[in-house]
């Protein structure tokens, strides 16, 4: 929701490929001069590859390389040549689909009106609306294009695979293999995803058939990527949404690879302003700690959806992030329409909550004048937010799910809207150590950037607020631009509460804040709202043993623990260990020197992968409930550590015990006054005097007193 920058912030140079993320042997090229087509076919040759396909719009190139070239090796030296600007790998997205359930028919009527779609649907749409119907792209593996509940609404239908107009569903290879899978009963390697997502966005309303989509008879563009969602097919169907004018894209799908390619192709959608509804991701997992693609690029034009149960509670499988992910929408026990022409019963993930996000910005822009923006949009729905009914805080930026008549009411009324961007925790004071997390007994400066997703506001003030702590804090600022868009950014004032005080917090947990907002524009106007978030404290003292718990599936979110340790001496080993006296459940741990471990949740039970990942992560994926992590010679500074619980078993509480320990080299026996360690290590500074006494004797030899 902020600043365009060129190069990513949250991408780590000492990351390393997951092969299972990458499609094989394939590598993106961006150079820094357009090349004509011989002089690319010779520099392709020069590495024994072979351009596959060119995306101009984008100045980008997909190279299939030869099968006795390394990939790494290969982008090493492509880095090291001149005429390049960017190369990476053909990074791989997967859909954000868990499974489909046989037995319950659910009528998607509820669900529309969950939206409050109906009241909007009620307004009539505008004249210009009329005879320039709204286009949405949806982009995705394939799509059965004849169903008889989607075929009206069905416009400039595209493969990006092979240049062609037919996007319907093919046999899936899995990559790295020959093999074709076509099995109806598996989701996920078949090219079905895109019918059902389809479906729930652009299903044909009021032809007394099926059910009727979010997007209000909108024109859909469906554009097949195939099964394996790589990138460079994406980038094609971005050219070609950009080509076909469209209004809104629908991403589905997502991974956890930067791609900087990705984000140059959505900076371009930006610049031709067309908004991109993406989902979180269904992995019960923290956006903001590990960044899901794309749905977490810091870009405007992105809004993020979760998932929302048919009772308005944020579903405990969906990810969230209380600045990465924006509002959610339903995700659970969906009707749509299935590839072989008949229609799949509740089916669930967030890759359905986006399409219905995606039909409510269809419905909204149909009922909205010429000079309506993809930004109008995002910043009416995101107005639009309903607390969820069970009251849970801090894990969306809205904190809520869409009503898309009160986004109606937003987009013809706006306002400011701030959003909370970033947290950060100045602790570099007398109290503090300066590691950027809150340790027990220091008073800090919280740092909080806002950006100005709706109207520009003349000034904004701030009151903080926290039930665990007490007390208030106050900020203000004279300005708070709104979306700049000569520079495509949205405004951004950060502001800055001094003195929190957590001198007297020592308990390992988060803390929760409530941010009170208001924003002066207008003539004497105000807009008001509140944003809640959450500021971990869990270090971890050394010897010092913690319990904790991690809820059952029935809680949300409660899947992944952090906490931190810091180091002030020199020591042998840090061994951080954790024991659970329940045999049949499994929680594992990974330890990273400096900042939060980073890792796949598509597979983040496979150590194996992991240790690929991140080169420079512990782990202890041991099978069953104790694991250990030591690290030899460890360096003075902060170690983060994440606690994860195996999602498949997690049915109930399971409770364990996390220590930090060290083996110090300076414990038991002293001599002359000076420390030697268990290992038998002798103090530099005995050696030192030692020297001083040999040396008097020396010269004093005769010299005995009486």
């Amino acid at each position: 929701m902020s600043n365009i920058a060129v190069a990513n912030p949250n991408v780590s140079s000492k990351k390393q490929v997951l092969s299972a993320d990458i499609v094989p042997g394939e590598l993106l090229v961006k150079f820094k001069q357009p090349f004509t087509s011989n002089k690319t076919r010779a520099k392709a040759g020069r590495f024994k590859a072979r351009s596959k396909s060119q995306f101009k719009a984008l100045g980008i190139e997909l190279w299939k390389l030869d099968k006795s070239q390394n990939l790494e090796n290969t982008i090493a030296q492509l880095q090291a040549d001149p005429s390049v600007a960017l190369v990476e790998p053909n990074y791989r997205r997967y859909p954000r689909m868990i499974s489909t359930r046989a037995g319950h028919y659910t009528q998607d009527e509820s669900r529309l009106n969950d939206l409050n779609l109906p009241k909007l649907w009620a307004i009539e749409e505008t004249a210009y609306r009329i005879q320039n119907k709204v286009k949405v792209a949806v982009i995705d593996d394939a799509f059965a294009i004849n169903h008889e509940d989607l075929q009206a609404n069905i416009v400039l239908p595209y493969d990006a695979i092979d240049g062609g107009s037919d996007p319907s569903p093919e046999v899936c290879v899995i990559p790295g293999t020959n093999t074709p899978t076509y099995a109806s009963d598996d989701p996920f390697y078949i090219e079905s995803h895109g019918t059902l997502v389809a479906g729930v966005v652009g299903a044909v309303s009021n032809n007394s058939k099926g059910i009727d989509g979010a997007g209000d008879n909108a024109s859909i563009i469906p554009i097949r990527i195939g099964c394996n969602y790589s990138v460079s097919y994406e980038l094609q169907a971005f050219n070609y949404a950009i080509q076909q004018d469209v209004d809104i894209i629908n991403i589905s799908w997502g991974g956890p690879q930067f791609s900087e390619m990705e984000r140059l192709g959505i900076v371009d959608l930006l610049k031709e302003d067309i908004l991109i509804v993406t989902a979180a991701g269904n992995f019960d997992a923290d956006n903001d700690r590990i960044t899901d693609y794309p749905s977490g690029l810091d870009l405007p034009n992105i809004l993020s959806v979760a998932a929302v149960s048919d009772s308005q509670v944020l579903l405990p499988w969906s990810q969230y992030g209380q600045t990465s992910v924006d509002i959610a929408a339903p995700g659970n026990l969906i009707t749509t329409l299935s590839r072989n022409g008949s229609y799949s019963q509740s089916v669930r993930g967030t890759s359905f909550s986006a399409p219905f996000v995606a039909g409510v910005a269809a419905s909204l822009l149909a009922r909205s004048s010429e000079q309506t923006s993809a930004l109008d949009l995002k910043a009416a729905i995101m107005a639009s937010a309903t607390p969820f009914s069970d009251g849970l805080k801090a894990r969306l930026a809205t904190d809520g799910y869409v009503d898309a008549y009160a986004a109606y009411e937003a987009l013809i009324n706006p306002a400011p809207l701030p959003v909370i961007s970033k947290i950060e925790i100045d602790d570099s004071a007398d109290t503090g150590n300066d590691n950027g997390v809150v340790d027990p007994g220091e008073i800090v400066i919280m740092k909080i950037t806002l950006d100005n997703v709706g109207l520009k506001a003349d000034s904004i003030s701030a009151i903080l607020s926290s039930s665990t702590l007490g007390g208030i804090k106050t900020a203000f600022s004279n300005d708070f631009p709104g979306f700049d868009r000569v520079n495509y950014q949205y405004g951004r004032v950060v502001l800055e509460f001094i003195g929190v005080d957590f001198s007297e917090y020592y308990q390992v947990q988060n803390v929760d804040f409530t941010l009170h907002l208001t924003s002066h524009y207008g003539v004497d106007e105000l807009a008001q709202v509140s944003r809640s978030f959450t500021v971990d404290t869990g270090s971890l003292e050394i010897g010092k043993p913690v319990n904790n718990t991690i809820r059952s599936n029935d809680d949300n979110q409660d899947e992944f623990h952090y906490y931190h340790v810091n180091l002030d001496n020199v020591e042998d080993e840090l061994v951080i260990t954790l024991t659970m006296a329940e045999q049949n459940y499994d929680i594992d741990i990974l330890v990273k020197y400096d900042s939060p471990p980073q890792f796949s949740y598509e597979d983040y039970e496979n150590a194996t992968i992991l240790d690929k990942y991140e080169i420079d992560t512990k782990s202890g994926f041991e099978n069953g409930n104790d694991e250990t992590v030591t690290i030899k010679n460890p360096s003075i500074g902060t170690y983060h550590i994440v606690v994860i619980a195996d999602d498949d078993i997690k049915e109930s509480d399971m409770a364990y015990t996390i220590t930090a320990k060290t083996t110090s080299n300076d414990i038991s026996n002293t001599a002359a006054g000076c420390s030697i360690g268990q290992s038998n290590k002798i103090d530099p500074l005995f050696y030192f005097l030692l020297i001083i006494s040999l040396w008097r004797i020396s010269r004093y030899p005769q010299k005995i007193s009486n």
